[in-house]
């Protein structure tokens, strides 16, 4: 039988957002993280309706963007999936040159598709567009904390205008007005674009209910993109067509056991949350100028850690900081490689504390989350129950799981380490 759904993310948060949606609507998902290997999926594939590739690649180079998503494409076609869905950011974050457009374009090319959709909205989380224009619950984003995001600072809203910095081929609108008059209707303003050329077709969508007529028009599309608030109108689909069964059979893992916090989002939500955790509990926070010039700065984050754990008591590490202050180290040790000093450094804290027995990890920033997982050289994991909404937790396949929350910077309520690590 075939894969319904194969799926490429641009981080591993948002690989995790994705698949909780899926899962959520009866899709029974894998989460792939980095290049997929071919002999993973055909043994996985069996009891597989979605895979979703999370690759780490928001802000590297465009071609390296493009070969890597195209590597992931190339096995998920192998595999023999039917449908196809390029996932990014709901803040729709990127550079100026990429990598959202120049991946559409890939995937268009190598599916042999005139056009697709780019839908970057999911209501439930505050993030909307309208007139092509997006939101973060009542702010457009270009005046919103991403205007500051330290490798993805977002200075404009019109999504038909970002992404035309990064494609030449025509981007069109499908307004909310065509969207509320119903499916045939959309159905018809979605192939009048498509006859005048535009190959990148950006749709408004601002409650819930537009996503799943969205999802819809979608239902014989080869290729979707946009944020994970789409998918949920796809499982319809296939249930529709006799493709996808009712998935009763999922078991709603929650993580267990002492747990660490591990927070390299400079998000303004991540921020709060730091902010909410400190006021009950302590953390330790990491500065990336001690860690390049005093050694002894990374031993005492990780005393901090063990000690914590050893009394039972939760443990936060965090290197979130103020926009200014991001910009002094920015400035003085190079955008990349202050980055790169950072990730490094919550990876080897992860797997030291791991070597300790921690078998619980809640993860802030797609960055770091990648980092992490990487450095674990996990392979897949499977979704469990939802913490907040695009949060589930996850686990590693084999027999002594090691569970993680991995959480976009923006995601979740100000008290959403506490009510992860079930201290409220």
């Amino acid at each position: 039988m075939s894969v319904l759904l194969g799926c490429i993310a641009d981080d591993f948060t948002g690989g995790t957002d994705l698949s909780e949606v899926l899962v959520k609507n009866g899709m029974r998902t894998v989460q792939i993280l980095g290049l997929p290997d071919y002999e993973l999926l055909l043994k996985l594939k069996e009891n597989t309706d979605a895979f979703v590739v999370s690759l780490k690649i928001r802000t590297v180079p465009p071609r390296e963007a493009v070969s890597k998503a195209l590597a992931a494409l190339a096995v998920l076609q192998e595999i023999g999936c039917i449908q196809y869905f390029w996932k990014y950011c709901s803040t729709f974050d990127s550079t100026s040159k990429g990598n959202i457009g120049p991946v559409i374009d890939a995937l268009q090319d190598a599916l042999e598709i005139k056009a697709s959709l780019v839908c970057p909205a999911f209501p439930e989380n505050g993030r909307t567009t309208y007139q092509g224009h997006l939101f973060v619950y009542d702010k457009l984003l270009q005046n919103t904390h991403m205007r500051h995001h330290p490798l993805t600072p977002m200075r404009g809203s019109d999504v038909k205008e970002l992404l035309q910095k990064q494609t030449s081929r025509p981007c069109g609108l499908l307004p909310l007005q065509d969207i509320r008059k119903g499916l045939n209707r959309v159905k018809e303003s979605w192939g009048n674009l498509v006859e005048k050329g535009f190959s990148h077709i950006i749709t408004d969508a601002v409650i819930s209910e537009d996503l799943y007529l969205l999802g819809e028009l979608c239902a014989d599309h080869k290729l979707i993109t946009g944020g994970s608030g789409i998918a949920r109108g796809l499982p319809s689909n296939y249930r529709k067509k006799g493709l996808l069964k009712e998935n009763k059979g999922s078991h709603l893992f929650e993580g267990e056991g002492a747990g660490i916090i591990l927070a390299g989002s400079c998000s303004a939500i991540t921020l709060e949350q730091i902010q909410s955790f400190l006021a009950v509990y302590p953390g330790f926070m990491i500065e990336p100028m001690k860690l390049v010039s005093d050694l002894v700065h990374y031993k005492e984050a990780l005393k901090f850690a063990q000690d914590c754990l050893i009394r039972g008591q939760p443990c936060l590490i965090y290197s979130s900081a103020q926009p200014d202050q991001i910009t002094e180290i920015q400035n003085s040790l190079g955008r990349e490689n202050a980055g790169k000093i950072v990730e490094d450094t919550f990876a080897k804290l992860a797997l030291e504390i791991a070597e300790k027995g921690i078998r619980r990890f809640v993860i802030a920033g797609g960055e770091t989350a990648g980092a992490v997982m990487s450095a674990f050289n996990i392979k897949a994991i499977k979704i469990g129950r939802s913490i907040a909404p695009g949060v589930p937790w996850v686990a590693t396949l084999d027999d002594n799981p090691i569970f993680f929350a991995l959480k976009s910077g923006n995601f979740g309520a100000p008290d959403f380490f506490l009510t992860a690590l079930g201290l409220k």
